[in-house]
């Protein structure tokens, strides 16, 4: 299914809005 490609994607976004890494 492509559902997953758009949780994973959603998944990663979110861990980048709290992880300091993404800023950089």
């Amino acid at each position: 299914t492509y559902n997953w490609l758009y949780i994973n994607q959603n998944i990663q976004h979110k861990m980048h809005s709290w992880t300091p890494q993404v800023s950089a």
